[in-house]
């Protein structure tokens, strides 16, 4: 890892890498994930000193992120290793903390999230020193769906009341919005998942809550039984793992249900 991480200072032999790596992460020992992200996000702080223009730097940020969202697949991870919590935990820990050193990077996950802007997916751009930006398919998840790698960063990032714009907050509050049905119902299982994983799940219940919250009061009436549906899995899944912590969210559900 010391010897990529020299590699990475070089800007193309590190987008290199770092591409080359998440696409195989699916291969990798599950343990080795967390430093594959933290290299990859690593990877950006580095380019800041180098010729990359902006849009450059957002259409490659936005490839990371496909990759990840392609081939970090965290319910193949959960029934791989009972210490799965703690590595899913880590592995959006290190983009906590990225975007602490990086706050414009917030943009991009927000443009991400939005799939309101063309981030180069199916385009080859020219650099002016004559390189090109890889050429990638059409973005892989439409904004009428949702990943649970997703998922589990809009809760993290989520979480950050402090430094999490609201631009963010929008953009992620627009997304569930245009959930279809049928995904609907997989981001449900999705936000199970989360609730399962104790160690990620109890660092995080105010994002969760949020999202819950939202729904509810959505003008639309299949985002609000998902709301409804959010909040049971809450009540449930909290309340097995911490009694006081369930206590506080039948209290919460009394509030937004008058």
């Amino acid at each position: 890892m010391e010897t990529l991480r020299l590699l990475r200072m070089e800007h193309r032999i590190g987008k290199q890498i770092r591409m080359n790596l998440i696409g195989v992460c699916a291969q990798l020992d599950v343990f080795c994930l967390p430093a594959l992200v933290a290299f990859s996000l690593g990877s950006f702080l580095i380019t800041q000193s180098s010729s990359a223009k902006h849009d450059e730097e957002e259409a490659l940020f936005h490839q990371m992120l496909r990759g990840l969202a392609r081939n970090l697949n965290i319910e193949k991870i959960c029934k791989k290793t009972r210490k799965s919590d703690t590595i899913v935990s880590e592995v959006y820990e290190h983009f906590f903390r990225f975007l602490q050193l990086d706050r414009k990077s917030w943009k991009f996950i927000t443009s991400w999230i939005s799939r309101n802007k063309s981030d180069g997916a199916a385009r080859v751009k020219e650099e002016e020193n004559g390189s090109r930006v890889d050429q990638e398919e059409e973005e892989s998840t439409p904004a009428n769906s949702v990943t649970t790698f997703e998922t589990l960063l809009i809760i993290s990032l989520l979480s950050s009341s402090e430094s999490c714009p609201p631009t963010f907050v929008t953009a992620v509050n627009s997304r569930i919005m245009a959930l279809s049905t049928t995904n609907a119902s997989k981001f449900l299982k999705q936000i199970d998942l989360a609730i399962s994983l104790k160690k990620f799940s109890s660092g995080r219940l105010s994002s969760l809550i949020h999202v819950a919250k939202y729904c509810l009061w959505a003008p639309d009436e299949n985002i609000r039984r998902m709301g409804v549906s959010v909040w049971k899995q809450l009540l449930v899944g909290m309340e097995r793992k911490n009694r006081v912590v369930g206590f506080f969210l039948k209290w919460i559900w009394l509030l937004v249900g008058t």
